[in-house]
């Protein structure tokens, strides 16, 4: 099988104006860097010769030649299926080395045994949605992904895993008459829901027909199945939640909202739910049709995302002010609530879109940034075993529909392994002293 390549693509014109001439391929051992022969080596500054700068990246660590240029420009690789690879990107510019020593130095810098990134870590999903993704829901039963998107499709791919190594097999798809906005599985992985714009849920047993089992009057926002009561809830921007027998045509319980549902999350008997002027409405799901709790969220701005604690014993709320709050339900413990700063660059404020607990997450306490994407990430999920992690890359209309481009707009689904040395719990230093 043919070596893909990878094209450097510049996200802004170098001083000279000059194109990137760098080639990357994959190699067996990792990612190896190679000038091709039709290169373009550029100055900069164009008037002194003995200054070449040259963009490589793809996880490689800065080695220590040369010096970093200040005012380099973002590049990323874009592959030859045309998705963008999501690894961070260096700008290096060497002084007083020749094209040719630059490429020995590149080389053997970059096949240093500590500086090596294998591609495997990352995989893009084959046959991505047409347009942007709004949901990514894993099977509890294994590795089967369902991706809701913009283009009103409900997608679903196998995924085979081999190590670190990931591949994505398109499986079936069904169709909304408008965009699907959530989805969720029931328990045994037979059956997927999904919900949209359409105001209504489809449940779609997989090599089956889907049915229509939920309605409400407004865009349904948010779903979950719940199988301790055997029931799906749904959220709608018609500002109820509705609880549903999908043996029956009408809801067992509609509950009032005091505005439009935005988000909700459920570990049972534990449920949270974000509306519209930052209200969280936690119920247990004990006694459902009265709320246990309402508070305002301790963000200033719109809620986007919650995620209730696997132990039930509170929740995370993220907002499109690029924070996180910390909850607990246990009014004792509210010394350990608090808030924190993650998606903000300088003055540039990010929006919080996703939330995911790992499924080991008492063993997993190591933080991990993963490098940039080229887009925003609107939503994520983690397999049953915590082994993948899945996350799309587009637009999340969060500029609003006047800056999206739906020609020219790409739409990617990334599958991350999760590596030891990137979540294992740290181990503890004794530091001696008096026992």
């Amino acid at each position: 099988m043919a070596q893909p390549w990878f094209d450097l693509e510049m996200g802004s014109k170098s001083a000279s104006g000059a194109p990137l001439g760098c080639a990357l391929f994959l190699g067996r051992g990792g990612l190896l860097p190679h000038l091709a022969s039709n290169c373009t080596t550029f100055s900069h500054p164009p008037s002194d010769p003995n200054q070449h700068q040259f963009r490589v990246g793809m996880g490689w660590l800065y080695g220590g030649f040369g010096r970093r240029s200040r005012g380099g420009s973002r590049v990323g690789m874009r592959l030859e299926d045309g998705s963008l690879s999501p690894f961070e990107v260096h700008t290096l510019l060497c002084r007083s080395l020749s094209p040719e020593a630059l490429e020995m130095q590149i080389m053997r810098e970059w096949c240093h045994p500590r500086k090596r990134l294998t591609a495997s870590a990352v995989a893009a999903v084959a046959q991505p949605p047409n347009d942007s993704i709004s949901s990514l829901s894993f099977s509890p039963k294994g590795n089967i992904l369902v991706a809701t998107s913009w283009d009103n499709q409900v997608r679903c791919w196998e995924i085979h895993q081999s190590g670190t190594n990931l591949v994505s097999q398109p499986k079936a798809a069904i169709s909304h008459d408008h965009p699907v906005l959530c989805s969720t599985w029931k328990e045994d992985g037979t059956t997927v829901f999904s919900g949209g714009c359409d105001k209504q849920v489809k449940m779609w047993p997989l090599g089956g027909q889907p049915v229509t089992v939920a309605m409400h009057d407004a865009p349904i926002k948010e779903i979950a199945w719940i199988p301790e009561m055997s029931l799906l809830v749904t959220g709608s921007l018609d500002k109820t939640l509705k609880y549903w027998d999908v043996r029956q045509p009408n809801p067992v319980h509609t509950q009032q909202l005091p505005e439009r549902c935005y988000a909700l999350s459920v570990r049972y008997p534990l449920m949270v739910v974000g509306t519209a002027d930052r209200n969280l409405i936690v119920f247990n799901l004990q006694n459902p049709q009265t709320e246990f709790k309402r508070i305002l969220s301790p963000l200033k701005y719109q809620t986007r995302c919650v995620a209730a604690f696997p132990d039930q014993q509170g929740f995370l709320v993220g907002s499109i002010e690029g924070r996180v709050g910390v909850q607990h339900l246990d009014e004792k413990q509210n010394d350990k609530n608090f808030t924190f700063k993650c998606r903000r660059e300088g003055t540039r404020i990010y929006s919080v879109n996703s939330l995911n607990f790992h499924p080991d997450q008492d063993s997993q306490q190591r933080l991990k940034e993963m490098s940039r994407c080229n887009q925003p990430i609107p939503c994520s999920t983690f397999n049953n075993d915590g082994s993948i992690f899945a996350y799309a890359v587009c637009f999340d209309w969060g500029k609003g529909a006047e800056k999206h481009n739906l020609a020219t707009a790409k739409n990617y689904i990334f599958l991350h392994v999760p590596q030891e040395a990137e979540v294992k719990r740290k181990p503890r230093v004794n530091t001696g002293g008096k026992r």
